[in-house]
């Protein structure tokens, strides 16, 4: 095989990965960003320390939460995690931001939008709806966190 062929091979291979790739990413409901939660540096002091309580519902039926979210295993612990699947958030973190809900879903790799939650997508007699403290909010996924929140996702 001449030069030019075997570097036009791996071009093609890389061109057609890179095509299947994104359009996985428009269709698939998986997770495809990457958590832009801090991880806890022990080395310095924790200024934010507190919890919230997040509920979550699809057509009806409750959604726990996965008991380690945020806890990556051989890399950190997040400023967003949690410790069980009761429903209890916590937030420990080195700064003052301001965390949203779009944050923890990242930090959990799931999808949150206000057209998706989780792989279902409003529209069609579906919508999502957002809570905090039992008032509705419209902010989805940029509703801010704060400490003793009681938050509800629901998807209908």
């Amino acid at each position: 095989m001449n030069k030019k062929v075997l570097i036009l091979i791996p071009l093609v291979a890389a061109i057609i990965a890179g095509y299947w790739f994104w359009k996985q990413s428009q269709t698939a409901p998986g997770y495809y960003g990457l958590p832009v939660v801090a991880c806890i540096d022990t080395t310095e002091p924790i200024v934010q320390n507190f919890s919230f309580r997040l509920k979550i519902s699809i057509n009806g039926q409750d959604v726990p939460l996965d008991s380690n979210i945020g806890h990556d295993p051989g890399q950190c612990l997040r400023s967003i995690h949690t410790n069980d699947s009761s429903g209890v958030v916590l937030v420990q973190s080195n700064n003052q931001n301001i965390y949203t809900l779009k944050d923890f879903f990242n930090v959990w790799h799931k999808n949150f939008t206000s057209a998706e939650l989780m792989g279902y997508v409003s529209g069609n007699g579906h919508k999502i709806s957002v809570s905090v403290n039992g008032a509705s909010v419209n902010t989805t996924e940029q509703t801010p966190i704060h400490a003793n929140d009681s938050i509800e996702v629901v998807y209908r």
